[in-house]
């Protein structure tokens, strides 16, 4: 696992309140629904698309939720995050992400993220839902 990583960690209010904002039509717009989580999740997943995203179960200071990882790990902001994807995460989330570095002798999947309120919490990432690399430069091809 990468030793440093860029996150939007949303809650399930959260999540569905940008579901909303953003547009989204399908489901009952209840936090507490699993489906329409899910509806929210996907929604946004594909709006940001295409990019170097992973999506996640996680929880983080263990109230669980939906984690979005974006950009190239171990790589500066600017570097990890191509512009376009970077306009798409501020126009959907409206911050940018939260910085996380890998958390000493707790395990591969747990990490210290750094909030916008600059305290230190404990993300762990649950359950691996998406991902999506971004695309091979033509260079590969012939």
């Amino acid at each position: 696992m990468a030793d440093f990583v860029y996150t939007y960690f949303l809650g399930c209010e959260e999540l569905v309140e940008t579901y909303i904002k953003a547009g989204g039509k399908i489901g009952t717009f209840n936090p507490d629904n699993p489906d329409d989580l899910d509806h929210a999740r996907r929604a946004i997943f594909q709006y940001l698309q295409p990019g170097f995203m992973h999506v996640w179960y996680a929880s983080l200071d263990e109230q669980p939720d939906m984690a979005f990882i974006v950009g190239e790990p171990d790589r500066p902001l600017r570097e990890s995050v191509n512009i376009d994807l970077a306009k798409r995460c501020y126009s959907i989330f409206g911050r940018p992400p939260d910085p996380c570095q890998l958390a000493d002798d707790i395990g591969d999947l747990n990490y210290n993220l750094t909030s916008r309120d600059e305290k230190g919490h404990l993300l762990k990432l649950r359950e691996f839902m998406q991902y999506v690399f971004k695309e091979l430069k033509s260079q590969y091809f012939l």
